[in-house]
């Protein structure tokens, strides 16, 4: 690049039209937190502790000119929680999450662990204990 290039003319429109996109993030931190995926995860990895499932769709092959469908599953240590049926595979991955919602939403976090033999908090914290502390000196 030329070392004589002048940079005033990007830097003013993005100043201009924006960084005040940028100014106040706080509005985007609950946009995320309430999608059914992401709400969905953090439902299982945080509530529950559970770190072996899976959110899995695929289109369904069309047979004689029907429409396309996708159907996608949450599944919980190889148990299917929900599916969800839809025109593609990112709003079936939606409506799947949404009917494990509904199924996770009254459960307990000891229900979980027995109706889905889930261990991974345990484990996980076996394993923290098996690493040697590290001395900072």
């Amino acid at each position: 690049m030329d070392s004589n290039f002048n940079f005033d003319v990007v830097d003013d429109f993005f100043r201009k039209f924006i960084q005040h996109y940028f100014e106040d993030m706080s509005v985007y931190d609950t946009f995320a937190n309430k999608h059914p995926i992401t709400f969905l995860h953090t439902r299982l990895a945080v509530d529950f502790g559970c770190t072996f499932y899976a959110l899995k769709a695929d289109e369904i092959p069309c047979v004689d000119g029907t429409t396309v469908r996708a159907l996608a599953a949450v599944c919980v240590h190889d148990d299917i929680v929900a599916e969800g049926v839809a025109s593609s595979p990112r709003h079936a991955k939606l409506k799947a999450s949404q009917n494990a919602l509904q199924i996770l939403e009254e459960m307990s976090a000891a229900d979980f662990r027995a109706k889905y033999k889930c261990d991974c908090r345990e484990r996980q914290e076996e394993h923290e204990e098996e690493e040697p502390e590290t001395a900072e000196e």
